[in-house]
């Protein structure tokens, strides 16, 4: 059997205390239904911790044969991505999330715009949001989470969603197979943009992301591929961070990777949603301790003035102009600097 032209790793982590199966259910279908021949392509998933797990609900999916699953014995987001990375048959990985729904085309598009370009890159996809279901512990059934509408609605960042939950019947709206399968326009049509990630589209659609003192903060996982041999070459995903509920692992492996010398390119044609899911009470707990992490691990001041990105709402061109403003000043300065723009927000 020939190898394939991607690896597509997806971690998974379904429990009914985390956010149930559906979303990773409607993940493997969008990736079971890709335009790219089926023998261009691998689909490996990570089982780490789901109860079920995984092998039984292929076989109440249906999905039986048309992925690889592998066990871990223990949780670990950082951990199963490289287990998964190691798995990969093919030249190039796609470092998928287990509520991430793939377009029709993704896939494709990936393996293309890696073939028409000879220096090694990452390849960004076009990711967008389906907000509502945020409100669901099952999105295929629109089964609700207890409170979770009134939730959303008091927070400052989904304040909109009051008018359009109604207006427009989100509230029982549910995701179904039939939609990825058939009508996966209409889930793009209930989907909206994040900021951040317009933000990440437009710079590396620049073709300088990488370039920029910053540029590693636009790295992101759900429908990113990275050529395989430049994952093994940086040590994979960081596993510390597991420590810390797997945040920023991300933006650490975006720093090394341009530190391997990997240029950032935009796949325009691959566009992915994502259903976001209910935030339990320690959404945020590890964020900050993370942070610390990075800051000790790296001791760059980018990484140390990374945290002003995300409290201030920067874009990654303006950050990355602050930092070449505070290049040229003492260590003892670029702290100052630091503690007074995040006094601001106090």
């Amino acid at each position: 059997m020939s190898a394939p032209a991607l690896s597509v790793v997806v971690p998974a982590s379904c429990t009914a205390r985390r956010h149930g199966s559906s979303r990773l259910r409607l993940a493997l279908v969008s990736l079971c239904n890709q335009t790219l021949d089926r023998q261009q392509y691998e689909v490996i998933v990570v089982d780490n911790g789901s109860d079920p797990p995984v092998e039984e609900l292929l076989q109440k999916w249906d999905l039986v044969g048309q992925v690889r699953v592998h066990r871990l014995t223990g949780p670990g987001l950082a951990r199963a991505y490289n287990a998964g990375i190691a798995l990969a048959r093919a030249p190039l990985v796609l470092l998928g999330t287990d509520d991430e729904l793939l377009a029709p085309g993704a896939l494709a598009a990936h393996v293309s715009h890696h073939a028409s370009n000879s220096k090694p890159r990452v390849g960004f996809g076009r990711c967008r949001f389906v907000y509502h279901t945020e409100a669901f512990l099952d999105v295929t059934t629109a089964e609700p989470v207890p409170g979770a509408v009134a939730g959303m609605v008091r927070r400052a960042d989904a304040v909109w969603l009051r008018g359009a939950l109604t207006a427009l019947g989100l509230a029982d709206r549910p995701i179904t197979v039939a939609d990825v399968q058939t009508r996966f326009d209409s889930i793009l049509a209930l989907s909206g943009s994040d900021p951040s990630f317009v933000d990440i589209e437009r710079v590396v659609g620049s073709g300088r992301c990488h370039q920029m003192a910053a540029g590693w903060l636009a790295m992101r996982v759900g429908n990113h591929t990275v050529p395989t041999a430049a994952l093994r070459a940086v040590g994979g995903i960081d596993e510390a961070l597991d420590q810390h509920g797997g945040w920023y692992l991300d933006i650490d492996l975006g720093l090394r990777l341009v530190q391997h010398g990997l240029v950032f390119g935009l796949v325009d044609a691959a566009v992915s949603t994502n259903l976001t899911h209910p935030r339990g009470d320690g959404y945020l707990l590890g964020a900050v301790p993370a942070m610390s992490y990075l800051i000790n691990k790296h001791r760059r001041m980018d990484v140390a003035l990374s945290p002003l990105y995300f409290q201030r709402g920067f874009g990654i061109a303006s950050f990355s102009r602050m930092l070449a403003a505070a290049a040229g000043l003492p260590d003892s300065a670029a702290g100052l600097l630091a503690a007074s723009v995040s006094n601001t927000d106090r």
